[in-house]
C-alpha cells in the first residue's frame, strides 16, 4: 500500500509539532537531538533505567520522523519551484499565498 504524500501544509505543521515534542526531550537531556542521535546510533548511551530506554526509542523515532519529513518537504518544494519556472516562461515569479493551497 502506498503511503499518502503530504502537502506543503501539512509537512509544515508536522515539523512544527516534532520540533515542539523534540524541545522537551532536549531540555529535559541537556542536548541538541541531532547530537543525542549520533550517540544514540553508535550506541553510546547508558540507557539503564527502562523510562530512559523508552524516551530515547520515543526521542531517536522523533528525530527520524522529523529528518524524513524535511526531506519531503524539500522534494515537494523543489515540484513546486518547477512548476513556478515551467509557467513563468523566462519571466519574474509571481509568488502568493495562494499558490500554496
Amino acid at each position: 500500500m502506498a503511503i499518502q504524500q503530504l502537502s506543503i501544509p501539512e509537512l509544515l505543521d508536522s515539523l512544527l509539532a516534532l520540533t515542539q515534542e523534540l524541545y522537551s526531550y532536549e531540555r529535559a537531556y541537556n542536548l541538541a537531538s541531532e547530537d543525542f542521535y549520533t550517540l544514540f546510533s553508535q550506541g553510546k548511551l547508558d540507557d539503564g533505567e527502562p523510562e530512559q530506554t523508552e524516551d530515547f526509542c520515543l526521542w531517536a523515532g522523533l528525530y527520524e520522523t522529523k529528518l524524513a519529513r524535511e526531506q519531503a518537504l524539500r522534494q515537494a518544494s523543489q515540484k513546486t519551484m518547477q512548476r513556478l519556472l515551467k509557467t513563468s516562461e523566462g519571466g519574474k515569479l509571481r509568488l502568493s499565498p495562494q499558490m500554496a493551497l
